[in-house]
């Protein structure tokens, strides 16, 4: 493991802006602007000093360099943080809110036992006789009946609501929702009865709704093929990420079977894609520029996929990774799996720093690292000569590495 981070220059770079947005997370709430002001002039006289001992590099400036790095990417990981958890308690300490609102559904609705939830933007709200323009997302339940199941992301509301901020879990050992939906920036949450909403004529093109479109039309195909309920249930889930239509019953084999992650879309779905994709476009290495041309069709199509899945944040992980490596192919380079899975960790973080206390993320990125670093390990300590036996053995020793390298997450988040 060592090894691999002296050989990964991003890593090493990860693992300082990671500390830096769990300090940001131990300073907690308040004094905004004087911990913006502040970080921001240490960034700026920590670059400032950096520069000035690069212009004269040395051995003996070496180390002052390196820490100043240090501190630079520490800084950053710290303001982006910040600025991110400042936008966060700005929404939460708006308070619960009672009135009339427009909302706009942004994800399908999931069927439970007496309701259906589902995601949806507060666009604007009425109270007193004032409007009031917002961007906050609440957890939005509702009455289960024939219009409530029809609703679909881009549909608007107009509704009587009153929220309230999601409360912590009833197990404080358990898995903690609250903070699961923080990272997506939902604090508040509201029911609505049959009497207290209605749907309204606006329709917005959002790629929420374009993407659920798309994927409704796939599912569409789908039912034509012929297929019975369970098959056409389990096919959606493992291929579009839609789970909607899974029966409980079919459920609880996946779970009992200890299998139930593969109802999930992974990397795993987006490798397999990749993988056949490069296949049938392989003809095309015949060309001249038929390489590159190859890579960039299998990159769009990934894309095309992660957009019919609405975006899932797993396959949108994935396919960050998978795009940087193609790249790194196309432009004929070493690949270090290690480093660019550092890399699509950076890059996620700069633009969502808040997905580093998401257990999803976690998980995905020590699974990936954990079959990067530990499969060759467990591979090698024992040869199988018998290529059936060494194919099962492959894929042993994959599933040990993932879970070795998850154990520690699941023990503290699960027990």
């Amino acid at each position: 493991m060592i090894n691999a981070l002296k050989k990964s220059p991003f890593a090493r770079l990860l693992i300082f802006y990671i500390g830096g947005i769990y300090l940001a997370m131990i300073c907690g709430y308040g004094f905004w602007n004087l911990k913006i002001t502040i970080s921001v002039s240490l960034l700026f006289v920590l670059f400032i000093l950096f520069i000035l001992v690069c212009r004269k590099p040395g051995f003996h400036t070496e180390w002052v360099s390196g820490i100043l790095a240090i501190l630079l990417i520490i800084t950053m990981g710290f303001i982006l943080m910040i600025i991110n958890v400042q936008a966060g308690d700005r929404i939460r300490t708006k308070g619960d809110f009672s009135g009339t609102a427009l909302l706009e559904i942004r994800e399908a609705v999931t069927e439970t036992a007496n309701s259906v939830k589902t995601i949806a933007s507060v666009k604007k709200q009425y109270h007193k006789g004032k409007v009031e323009t917002t961007r906050k997302k609440i957890l939005l339940y509702l009455h289960k009946d024939s219009a409530s199941l029809n609703l679909e992301p881009g549909d608007f509301l107009i509704a009587g609501i009153r929220t309230r901020e999601i409360g912590p879990p009833a197990n404080p050992y358990g898995f903690d929702y609250r903070r699961y939906l923080s990272v997506q920036s939902v604090y508040h949450q509201a029911y609505l009865s049959p009497q207290n909403w209605c749907r309204v004529d606006l329709k917005r093109k959002s790629f929420d709704a374009l993407a659920y479109r798309m994927q409704k039309k796939l599912l569409g195909r789908y039912s034509e093929i012929g297929l019975n309920q369970t098959l056409y249930s389990i096919l959606s889930a493992l291929t579009l990420g839609y789970k909607s239509d899974l029966e409980l019953h079919t459920k609880q084999i996946f779970a009992q079977a200890g299998v139930m992650h593969v109802m999930a879309l992974s990397g795993f779905n987006v490798g397999i894609i990749a993988v056949v994709l490069a296949y049938i476009l392989g003809f095309l290495r015949k060309f001249r520029g038929g390489e590159a041309v190859k890579f960039l069709v299998v990159i769009l199509l990934i894309w095309v996929f992660v957009f019919v899945t609405g975006f899932s944040a797993s396959v949108t992980r994935a396919a960050v990774m998978i795009t940087f490596v193609l790249f790194g192919k196309l432009m004929h380079r070493k690949i270090n799996a290690v480093n660019i899975l550092a890399f699509s960790a950076f890059v996620i973080l700069t633009f969502s720093p808040a997905l580093i206390s998401d257990v999803s993320f976690q998980l995905s990125f020590a699974a990936v690292f954990g079959i990067i670093v530990f499969y060759p390990l467990i591979y090698k300590a024992l040869t199988v000569k018998n290529p059936v036996l060494n194919k099962l053995w492959q894929m042993f020793a994959i599933s040990c590495a993932a879970q070795l390298a998850t154990l520690p997450f699941t023990i503290y988040y699960f027990h």
